[in-house]
């Protein structure tokens, strides 16, 4: 029971600060500070290699917190980067302060599930480190998806603190849908964007996990697709109390 507060406790601490309410969860919803209209619909089914692209890639975000549609001072980055037949895809807060180093939010494993499709094997998040292991893997997308289509996953998972000798089994369900194409505004430009909408829920015991997110996809340069924007919403119920923490980001440029 100890070990099982501890992990408990340390991964409430991320989302202490947010707020009450949890935002609809649609397509379409508002998200405060990124512009989306509908645009045409695809002309053929998105690709996993295209949803989760693994071509090494760095970009800056202009970034908003909860539902304020004015930027923060800090920005954001997302670095793409592989090896083999896993790669990894890591987002961090950036401080408006140079003097300050970049801050790692959330870093995801992927890997590729041999007939082209894409899996989840693992997620670090929060300034504790704390790890979750999906045992096996989440089916994150097939090698094709239909606009419209949602794949839907229950899963085992492991979370551990990051000195890895504490650890907690727990279960979960996901949902993967492909909601077709919008145009969204962007610091970097304007895009018509594939939108993919995952929905994970966590049950590890004394703390739940509802995270939830919108990823726009799009090509920005020739043969380049990268994430030009998203919105991502946790909320986590710890002892019956339960908080909210929403983080928008849209692209403003390539680093590399």
């Amino acid at each position: 029971m100890r070990r099982t507060l501890q992990l408990v406790c340390a991964a409430s601490l991320a989302v202490l600060a947010g707020c009450s309410g949890t935002p609809k969860f649609e397509a379409m919803a508002p998200a405060p500070g990124i512009e989306i209209t509908p645009a045409e619909a695809s002309d053929g089914p998105l690709s996993a290699e295209v949803a989760y692209s693994r071509d090494p890639i760095v970009g800056r975000y202009t970034r908003f917190a909860g539902d304020s549609p004015r930027p923060t001072r800090d920005s954001g980055e997302i670095q793409i980067f592989g090896d083999g037949d896993q790669w990894m895809i890591e987002r961090y807060r950036v401080p408006a302060n140079p003097d300050k180093q970049p801050v790692l939010e959330r870093r995801v494993l992927l890997g590729e599930g041999g007939d082209g499709s894409v899996l989840l094997r693992e997620s670090v998040g929060g300034d504790k480190g704390l790890t979750v292991v999906f045992d096996p893997p989440v089916r994150l997308a097939p090698p094709l998806m239909r606009e419209g289509e949602t794949i839907e996953s229950a899963f085992t998972a492991r979370i551990r603190d990051a000195s890895g000798q504490r650890e907690e089994p727990g279960t979960g369900t996901a949902r993967v849908t492909y909601a077709g194409r919008q145009r969204v505004e962007t610091p970097m430009g304007t895009f018509d964007a594939n939108l993919v909408m995952t929905e994970f829920f966590f049950d590890f015991g004394l703390v739940k996990i509802d995270r939830r997110a919108r990823m726009w996809i799009a090509t920005i340069r020739p043969g380049r697709t990268a994430i030009v924007a998203e919105d991502i919403v946790e909320r986590q119920t710890v002892f019956g109390f339960t908080t909210t923490h929403r983080t928008r980001m849209a692209i403003e440029k390539l680093v590399r």
